[in-house]
């Protein structure tokens, strides 16, 4: 995709918008257009502050910011936008800086954009959490594109997909406001981001089956660094919740394999497994890894 901020800045300021849109290519999509020029622009501004050397004309603060205005008034995410809104803000004079840019209108256009309560939030936050973790959450050996598309796409329209997403976005742009709240003048809009701050801990979507697993797999690795009995922990590890464990797990089959522990390896080998088909290929080059290790 070719760079269009040149062009734009040589455009008469009152037609920009309208130049810009008028050489959107058909063939992108619009959130991806709309985020390359974003990028493009605060580079500009990035580099100037810098001061480096210019090879080509620069977008200055306010052509960003339009740029960004812009984008939002096509649809394009506020969970993207509040995160270039926010590093834009870092880069601009105090003076003279274009309201999309002052902390409490980002904060404004964040929270209008959380779609959930904070109580809300925490609860499906916790209702997803408490979604039990199953084979059918995972690719199946021998599934077909068009199969995997048909569930994906299944997947998409349901209630638990949209509360995932919206959450992630609503943690997102938490993170991202963190940096302005000390800016924000209106003390209730200020009181708000903070509150919604003081629950994002909550809204935590790691699944509980994974932190139980988590858990697990530190009381197995304590036992087994100690060469103590392990008893029915492995057992309790092969779930299909392994698979989120599957790094951990092969650098530990990799370990263990260096010091020629050999009860360890068969432990963690036989959770490794309960990966699927997927995770067979780990187990050799983890022991190879392991033995090379040891020479």
């Amino acid at each position: 995709m070719s760079d269009l901020i040149p062009d734009l800045i040589a455009t008469d300021p009152a037609g920009r918008h309208q130049w810009l849109l008028a050489h959107r290519p058909a063939d992108y999509q619009p959130v991806y257009w709309w985020l390359s020029l974003i990028e493009s622009a605060v580079a500009d501004v990035h580099f100037d502050q810098l001061g480096l050397p210019r090879n080509r004309p620069r977008a200055d603060v306010a052509l960003a910011a339009a740029v960004i205005s812009w984008a939002l008034e096509d649809g394009y995410p506020v969970e993207f936008a509040v995160r270039e809104l926010v590093y834009l803000r870092s880069l601009a004079p105090a003076i003279a800086l274009p309201a999309i840019l002052h902390p409490d209108e980002v904060a404004r256009r964040a929270l209008d954009a959380f779609g959930f309560s904070r109580a809300d939030a925490v609860a499906a936050a916790a209702r997803l959490r408490a979604l039990p973790v199953t084979d059918d959450d995972f690719i199946q050996p021998g599934e077909s594109a068009s199969e995997m598309s048909r569930r994906f796409e299944e997947l998409c329209g349901t209630d638990d997909y949209r509360d995932h997403h919206q959450l992630v976005a609503i943690e997102r742009m938490l993170g991202d406001l963190r940096p302005i709240v000390s800016d924000i003048t209106d003390t209730t809009l200020a009181a708000e981001v903070a509150a919604w701050l003081d629950v994002l801990p909550d809204l935590d979507l790691t699944p509980d089956a994974v932190r139980v697993a988590d858990q697990l797999l530190d009381e197995l690795v304590a036992l087994l660094d100690a060469g103590r009995p392990t008893g029915d922990l492995v057992d309790r590890l092969r779930t299909p919740a392994a698979v989120y464990q599957q790094s951990r797990l092969v650098e530990l089959l990799t370990r263990y394999t260096a010091v020629g522990h050999t009860a360890a390896c068969d432990q963690i080998a036989h959770v490794l497994t309960a990966c699927g088909p997927a995770a067979l290929p780990a187990v050799p080059h983890a022991l190879d890894t392991g033995n090379d290790d040891r020479q």
